[in-house]
This record gives C-alpha cells, sequence and structure tokens, in this order.
C-alpha cells in the first residue's frame, strides 16, 4: 500500500509499455474557452513567434516547448498574467483573497489521493496557513527610487503546517504500520509566496527529519494541490458568468511547467464563490527527472491537465469545500542508452492521477 500510494515502483513503470499519442482516459476534456485562450496566448506572445513547430502557431503539439518557448510565454519568476475574458452579469463582486494571520489563521483539510497505478491511498491532512507581510527594500522605504520603474514582487510570505495527518475513517482494514507512517507527516510545511492579486509563487515542501522519505510524492502532490487552487484574482468586480485566464510558470511533481487557468464564476450565494477551473500545462524543456526516478531521463511527448469545482469565501484563498484532480502523463526514454539498444526500446509512459478534495476542518 505504501509502494503504490509513493509511486517509487521505478522499475515497473521505467519498464511500462508505451502507449500511443492523444488524451488519456483520465485526462480531463477542456472547456473550449480554455482551449482557445491557450492558443490566443501563445500565438500573442511577446518575444516572436508562436511557440510550437516553426510556423505553426499555437501551443506545442507534443506538450513540450522549444528552447526559449517557455520563456516567451512567461518568464521563470515572473507573477502569474491574468487576462479577463467576462466580466460576467449583475450583480457583480470583487473576489479577494488571504492567508490569515497567527491570530486569525486559514485553516482547511485536504484529502489527497495520488496514483500511479492500481489502488492508492488517500490521506487526510489539517492544515493550518498564515501569512507575513514582506519588508519593501530599503531604496523603496528611503524614497531612493525616484520616479523610476517599481519591479513588481510579492507583497508576503506564507506558511502552511501540517497539523494532522490520518488515513481517513471508514476506509476499511489499514495495516498499523501504513497508519503510523502517515501520523509522522504532522509538520510537513508548504511555504510559498503571496502576490497582491493573490497569486501564489515558488511554492515548496519540506518534511522534517524522521518523517518517511516512502511518503514524499504525497506531500509533492500536496502542495501541487495548494498551488492549483490557489488563485489570482482580477481586480474588476465579476459576477455569474465571468471568466479570466491565468499564465503562470510553475510545476507540478517537481516538472518546470508553463500553466493555463481558466476560472469561470458559476454562483455567488451569501458571499460564497463556487468557481469552476481547468487547467492545461506544458513542460518547459525535454529534460524529465523526478525525486522518486532514478537516472536522467528525455521527455518525448507530455499531457497534464486538471478541472474541479470550487467554493471560496471572501478573504480566503483556500476553498472550503470541492475537489480538484490533476493528471499527468509522460512519454520518456532515458538518457545515454546502451550502445545498440533498438530505438524506443526502453521507451515507457508514465501517468500520475491526484485528487484534492477540500472541506473545513
Amino acid at each position: 500500500m505504501l509502494l503504490a500510494l509513493s509511486c517509487n515502483e521505478k522499475e515497473e513503470r521505467s519498464a511500462a509499455p508505451a502507449e500511443q499519442s492523444g488524451e488519456q482516459e483520465n485526462q480531463p476534456a477542456l472547456e473550449p474557452e480554455l482551449a482557445e485562450a491557450v492558443a490566443a496566448a501563445s500565438a500573442s506572445a511577446a518575444a516572436g513567434p508562436a511557440p510550437g513547430t516553426p510556423g505553426q502557431e499555437g501551443p506545442p503539439p507534443r506538450g513540450i516547448f522549444p528552447p526559449g518557448g517557455a520563456d516567451a510565454q512567461i518568464g521563470v519568476e515572473a507573477p502569474p498574467v491574468i487576462t479577463v475574458g467576462s466580466t460576467g452579469s449583475e450583480p457583480r463582486t470583487l473576489l479577494t483573497g488571504g492567508f490569515g494571520t497567527k491570530a486569525d489563521p486559514v485553516t482547511a483539510r485536504v484529502e489527497v489521493m495520488l496514483q500511479s497505478g492500481p489502488g492508492g491511498l488517500p490521506v487526510d491532512f489539517d492544515l493550518q496557513f498564515e501569512e507575513s507581510p514582506l519588508a519593501a527594500p530599503a531604496a523603496a522605504r528611503e524614497g531612493e527610487a525616484g520616479d523610476a520603474e517599481v519591479t513588481p514582487r510579492p507583497r508576503a510570505a506564507v506558511r502552511g503546517r501540517v497539523v494532522g495527518a490520518q488515513v481517513p475513517q471508514g476506509l476499511g482494514q489499514v495495516p498499523a504500520p501504513v497508519k503510523d507512517a502517515v501520523a509522522k507527516l504532522r509538520g510537513v510545511e508548504v511555504a510559498f509566496d503571496l502576490w497582491p492579486n493573490g497569486a501564489a509563487t515558488g511554492l515548496r515542501t519540506e518534511m522534517k527529519a524522521g518523517m518517511p522519505a516512502e511518503l514524499g510524492d504525497v506531500v509533492r502532490a500536496l502542495g501541487d494541490a495548494i498551488a492549483a487552487v490557489t488563485l489570482p484574482y482580477p481586480d474588476e468586480p465579476l459576477g455569474v458568468g465571468g471568466f479570466w485566464m491565468v499564465t503562470s510558470r510553475d510545476g507540478l511533481m517537481g516538472l518546470d511547467l508553463v500553466s493555463y487557468r481558466l476560472a469561470r464564476v458559476e454562483s455567488i450565494v451569501d458571499g460564497a464563490v463556487t468557481l469552476r477551473v481547468s487547467t492545461k500545462r506544458y513542460a518547459a524543456s525535454d529534460d524529465f527527472s523526478l525525486p522518486s526516478l532514478d537516472g536522467s531521463y528525455l521527455l518525448e511527448e507530455l499531457q497534464s491537465g486538471g478541472e474541479g469545482a470550487l467554493r471560496y469565501r471572501s478573504g480566503r484563498s483556500l476553498p472550503f469545500r470541492g475537489r480538484f484532480q490533476l493528471s499527468l502523463s509522460a512519454l520518456v526514454s532515458p538518457r545515454g542508452a546502451p550502445a545498440g539498444a533498438a530505438p524506443g526500446a526502453q521507451r515507457g509512459t508514465l501517468q500520475f492521477v491526484s485528487e484534492a478534495r477540500f472541506s473545513e476542518p
């Protein structure tokens, strides 16, 4: 059960037969608006022609940007970019987020299920977040910058802590060693920078000494889920039917990716906003390496997407209810194959599906 949870079955995955190109069965279908928005964003990149096959507009067909293509979309350290498609119908409201303070932290329960094959074990995480304002640079504090353009920077540092981790009740017979290993995840930390519009960048997870290393992938899946649902908001009010796209440079399971998220307002009731979020991601390069894999691999094709329905309260960046699923399918081959090996002989397909369910503790 631990092996199914931690995705450390290296030999089985590296030997998995290659699958044909195309969407996987568990790959969420993209909304038409997202597909159109991704194509439009790719075609209008400021740094020259659209990334992808030379002479072809739109996103890269195999899910991998050519050299410089990802940077043409968004820089590695650049804040996420928001493009509003529609402000929706009246009445409209200004969406806001945040992660609270030490005295009034934002709390959430997140059930994470990570699968890389048959089976999988869900883990319930109870989290507590707080944000700390970042000090302004000395030049800005002393008024030395003058009229020079101010470089955008995050507004706060956010740190979350796992205050409880357990196997969900009612799951059936779970071996005591598995329960004990999951319980040791108490104390895991999730940290990132928060921008004025609510965008999260630089997300990182930290495991303390003595925590089970074989559960590292499920911890990374938790961090990826937090990043996916922490949305930057437009600076104008939105109503039902309103939608916007977020272009960001982030990662999934540690990979360098360009992400496009389309968020649509489905309802606003008593201050609670329900959003439908769809995601499409592309690799920034053909380098493929994961903490749970040994060696260096060439990424030949990538398909990664996500979808979910989430409910938020004003001033809180984490949903208090909802689910979000992320999937990744990668066609890879080891670099430096033995001499004489047939082309594609060691090619394999790696698949991950993670689902996060959000609720109140």
